[in-house]
């Protein structure tokens, strides 16, 4: 039904509705590498430091961040932190300090101001608009050089069957600030 109803709209309009991402040039990715997953990531970003995860469930990646990366400090902020598992996080942290937000994530990033972070990992709102915002507030927390991380580098969400922006804000993104994509990894759920 959707297929069909979106070959009925001209390309432009069916490009929109589908997030279609404007391309990157090679120049966006000179030495990109290929993870098999976002776990695997984890071994090449900065180890100490502040790290951050924006957007969390159970906690279940903070816990490998902990691990992994050994933050000096770990920021986790969510909608709803409910079911967040902090004894966990903490635990993984070895002594390292977690601060927990609740809030939306864009509100939430424009709580920390410049240079904050040495990394942060996006997984907030999925709407291109949101991303889009996402991504500016969070270039403003990071340090020169600092690194962000996105989930679900789609323009498609399977689960709830809609347009997923995260892709085509990346893109835009990546093409108005001049950042280069260092790493990309594959996820069983896109």
């Amino acid at each position: 039904m959707l297929a069909y109803h979106l070959q009925s709209l001209p390309k432009a309009a069916a490009d929109e509705y589908l997030e279609v991402a404007p391309p990157l040039t090679a120049a966006h990715m000179p030495e990109a590498r290929l993870y098999p997953s976002r776990e695997a990531i984890l071994h090449a970003l900065p180890k100490s430091g502040v790290a951050g995860e924006v957007g969390t469930w159970h906690g279940d990646f903070a816990r490998r961040i902990a691990e992994t990366c050994r933050p000096e400090i770990l920021h986790i902020s969510a909608i709803d932190l409910a079911a967040f598992n902090e004894r966990e996080v903490r635990a993984s942290l070895g002594g390292a300090e977690l601060r927990t937000h609740q809030g939306d994530s864009l509100t939430e990033l424009h709580r920390f101001g410049p240079d904050n972070f040495d990394w942060l990992y996006a997984d907030g709102d999925h709407s291109y608009s949101d991303v889009k915002k996402n991504l500016e507030a969070a270039n403003f927390d990071l340090r020169p050089g600092g690194f962000l991380m996105c989930i679900d580098y789609t323009n498609w969400a399977c689960a709830p069957a809609e347009p997923c922006g995260i892709a085509r804000a990346a893109h835009e993104f990546c093409l108005g600030r001049g950042f280069v994509n260092t790493s990309f990894a594959l996820h069983g759920t896109g």
